[in-house]
């Protein structure tokens, strides 16, 4: 017994000065097992979370790593329970959502290279296939963006009456399409390239212009009107 209270006031004061260090200087100088460690706070409760996060790094080989992870892959590490993989699965999701949400706050206005910098961010850890809208003003500032779930391994699957209807009901200018292809190459299939086309034909005439319709893959984001590989990313 004796020794359980020591071991829970050493923990103890490692999470205050682990929490001490994050106030007052954020994440600068910490490491990434150090991030994970501090992460695992708010999931587990009087453990030694630095051993969890080194076995996560282990297995994992990067703090992305961990973070790309799937919930069912994650909970495979000793000490991660089902409350930390979703804690873990969920982060670059919020930054995505937080991006967004950080752009259309701001006003920003967009351009081709910031709406794949943009789609880089959104589809961060996604390993489920599913195809996005983007709705921009007469100024190319967001409005919104929609998700669809799901497409397939192989070519975007959207409902074009629905796009018409969020396009004209935020009264959008303009508009962007993706979607991902989370283990395969960003060359879009035949279903994809007709689909962009068939897109155009259907907006073009009523003033509403689509401004690429992008796959994106862990490495690149590939415009299809453009044909050309659009960003690239190293591994």
């Amino acid at each position: 017994m004796a020794d359980k209270i020591k071991r829970d006031g050493l923990h103890k004061g490692h999470r205050e000065r682990l929490r001490n260090r994050y106030l007052a200087s954020g994440f600068d100088g910490f490491s990434d097992h150090e991030i994970l460690e501090l992460l695992l706070f708010y999931s587990l409760d009087r453990v030694n979370t630095n051993e969890t996060a080194h076995l996560l790094m282990n297995r994992f080989r990067s703090l992305s790593g961990v973070l790309n992870a799937g919930v069912n892959e994650l909970v495979e590490v000793p000490g991660i329970g089902i409350s930390s993989a979703i804690l873990l699965n969920m982060m670059p999701k919020l930054f995505g959502i937080y991006e967004a949400d950080l752009r259309k706050e701001k006003g920003e206005t967009f351009n081709r290279e910031k709406i794949v910098n943009f789609l880089r961010t959104h589809y961060i850890g996604e390993t489920v296939e599913h195809s996005l809208l983007m709705l921009f003003d007469q100024n190319m500032r967001l409005i919104e963006t929609v998700r669809f779930d799901k497409g397939t391994a192989n070519h975007c699957t959207m409902d074009v009456s629905v796009i018409a209807e969020y396009v004209f009901t935020n009264h959008a200018a303009y508009f962007a399409v993706a979607h991902n292809h989370p283990n395969g190459s960003a060359k879009p299939s035949y279903e994809d390239i007709s689909f962009t086309r068939f897109l155009n034909s259907v907006f073009d005439p009523l003033g509403k212009m689509l401004i690429d319709h992008y796959v994106v893959t862990m490495n690149e984001v590939r415009g299809i009107i453009l044909d050309r590989p659009t960003s690239k990313r190293k591994r």
